[in-house]
């Protein structure tokens, strides 16, 4: 289990000697966070690896008289919410689906309609499906709750991965964008700028627009949650973290002490081990995979494998 953000602070700040100080405790806090930032912009950390099949939760939902339409308990509470996808909880009927939503001026999604009128009025959790609905003629959807970028997509029916582009990479290669057709790439786009949809907000969309209902796997790296209680950080990188926000509590206290420049390399170097202790480890690194034609050609050698009907002899 990770460190507690209390006991967090009280570490990064005793590098000043103020673990009891509500000053220094309160510097470490604001070093906690830019930590995370910093943490976040260095790389995509396999430990913050997830995907879209167990969905997720929304609590505290209340609804207004008798009706399909569920208002959000929080700003941007459903941002993440797909028409389509499978809702469950208590008072809710079996087979309810979101039929549409709505937004808000800023982009947040305002409400949604339900296609099954619910059986409770308040105290309602709302658990939305695993996986994002693909709807025919719909290019456009919501990103999870956590999203941060893209790992690996496919489609579930057809059974098709997906590849990752810019959106300028399909403006070259296809003329018309309305054509119809399976999925064959995705991209992370907001037809706003971020900055008005709540504060930063992401969306998906697909090319081309399908013409075939369908499920998109999402695998995502998630972003850190930066104000949770223990800290967002494994067990085995939490020292490396708390000395790099050691570093930026003293960077920004007293930019002039001794200690700096040696706290500072021990910080990047923590960074630098992290970094480097995320990286997926294979036994298989070392091996080179050779071609049939390297292995069998014109030695006589057994081949390695076979292609079977695709190639049943080898001349």
């Amino acid at each position: 289990m990770s460190i507690t953000r209390a006991n967090a602070k009280i570490y990064v700040a005793g590098i000043l000697g103020g673990a009891r100080s509500p000053q220094l405790t309160a510097a470490a806090e604001e070093a906690i966070l830019r930590s995370f930032e910093d943490w976040q912009a260095a790389k995509f950390w396999r430990f913050l690896l997830k995907d879209t099949a167990r969905g997720f939760t929304v609590s505290g939902v209340t609804l207004s008289g008798v009706s399909t339409t569920v208002a959000a308990p929080t700003t941007g509470a459903f941002d993440a919410v797909n028409v389509g996808v499978t809702v469950s909880g208590t008072g809710v009927q079996a087979n309810t689906t979101v039929s549409s939503f709505t937004r808000n001026t800023d982009g947040t999604v305002a409400s949604i309609v339900l296609s099954l009128q619910p059986t409770a009025q308040a105290g309602i959790v709302l658990t939305f499906g695993g996986n994002i609905p693909l709807i025919i003629g719909t290019q456009e959807y919501n990103a999870p709750p956590d999203f941060s970028s893209v790992y690996h997509a496919r489609t579930m029916t057809n059974k098709r991965p997906l590849e990752f582009i810019e959106y300028r990479e399909w403006n070259l290669k296809i003329v018309d964008h309305t054509v119809q057709g399976l999925v064959e790439a995705i991209t992370v786009y907001n037809p706003d700028s971020e900055l008005t949809q709540n504060y930063g907000t992401k969306r998906l969309r697909t090319f081309r627009i399908t013409s075939v209902s369908d499920s998109l796997f999402l695998q995502y790296y998630r972003a850190f949650d930066s104000l949770a209680d223990p800290l967002d950080i494994p067990e085995d990188y939490k020292y490396k973290f708390l000395d790099y926000a050691r570093w930026r509590l003293l960077e920004s206290k007293t930019a002039h002490d001794d200690r700096l420049p040696s706290i500072e390399k021990m910080a990047l170097g923590s960074l630098a081990q992290a970094t480097a202790d995320d990286e997926e480890v294979s036994e298989e690194e070392n091996v080179a995979m050779k071609s049939q034609m390297e292995v069998y050609g014109s030695s006589g050698q057994t081949r390695l494998w076979s292609n079977g009907d695709f190639w049943a002899t080898p001349f």
